[in-house]
């Protein structure tokens, strides 16, 4: 079984973990969807137990956790025990901010969910997802963005699939975005130091700006503001920030959560801004894409394994 899908790029954010039941917890921020994203295939066979190994662009990756935790609760849905292979193809950076964890996850939940034969809901398997998400701290609300979302995304509710609320912001079909990382950050170690009450009060005044004027210009002077009151940003990116709007591009604003900086163009500015960003970063650390408006794809169906279910 072959799944599909985009990976999530933040803006901003404010964080909701105060405990509790997971479904519930997540965050209210904004993004982008990209045509860019993660590709999942996933094989199971008959087992004395269940076992699940996980690889990366071809390598063998022990601490997949959000991945490894999302096939733990699907297994959990059945009663015989499989071994688990999970091969994720991923063409954005990783831990800088592009959601991979949360693509990797829903669609590693998708892919077995099928091959099983559960043949979960979209829903179902985004919650699951969500969950291992919350669980593993590798992210806080990117899986339904990823399930409802197209191009430009706004998120207003937090939560897992079916809680939160995501509205968006039209956007012509042939923008280009660009990105580039400077430093990589794991979002686990961001959230157990990070200074999240200062954030969130940030984070809800950059929505409520957002909101008052949904159009893409103040989405990204909004989200350019957000990582400079919250201390964020670094010196290297607010240079990079101010030399591609200078340069033309709609706007830019600084992944969240990485040191790095996306900016949307149109298609004619595109080499003009894609110059600008080889003059701060290699080449093999810049993305060039499209904005999705088609995030989840089934590449090829399972022959489904029948099972006794629990």
């Amino acid at each position: 079984m072959k799944v599909y899908c985009s990976a999530g790029l933040s803006s901003f954010f404010e964080a909701f973990n105060n405990g509790g039941d997971p479904k519930f917890i997540g965050a209210r921020g904004g993004g982008f969807i990209l045509a860019n994203g993660v590709t999942t295939e996933v094989t199971v066979e008959p087992t004395e137990e269940n076992f699940i190994e996980v690889y990366i662009n071809g390598v063998y990756t022990e601490n997949a956790l959000t991945s490894k935790r999302t096939a733990q609760h699907i297994l959990q849905l059945v009663n015989e025990p499989f071994r688990v292979v999970i091969k994720h193809k991923i063409d954005v950076p990783i831990a800088a901010g592009f959601g991979t964890s949360a693509a990797g996850a829903l669609t590693t939940a998708i892919a077995l969910s099928k091959t099983l034969g559960l043949n979960l809901s979209l829903n179902e398997a985004g919650m699951i997802a969500h969950k291992a998400e919350i669980e593993c701290k590798t992210g806080l609300g990117t899986v339904p963005p990823l399930i409802y979302g197209k191009g430009c995304v706004i998120t207003v509710k937090p939560g897992g699939p079916g809680v939160a609320v995501i509205k968006r912001i039209p956007v012509k079909s042939d923008l280009k975005l660009i990105s580039g990382v400077f430093e990589t950050i794991k979002t686990e170690a961001f959230l157990s130091k990070a200074r999240l009450e200062d954030i969130n009060k940030v984070g809800r005044e950059t929505l409520m700006r957002i909101l008052e004027n949904p159009c893409l210009e103040n989405f990204f002077e909004a989200a350019k503001l957000f990582a400079i009151k919250t201390k964020l940003t670094s010196e290297r990116v607010l240079k990079l920030i101010n030399a591609v709007e200078k340069a033309g591009a709609l706007g830019a604003a600084q992944n969240m959560i990485g040191e790095g900086v996306h900016s949307i163009v149109e298609e004619n500015d595109a080499p003009t801004i894609l110059a600008i960003f080889k003059k701060f970063m290699p080449v093999n650390q810049l993305v060039l894409t499209k904005l999705s408006l088609d995030p989840i794809k089934i590449l090829e169906e399972p022959i489904a394994v029948k099972l006794r279910l629990l």
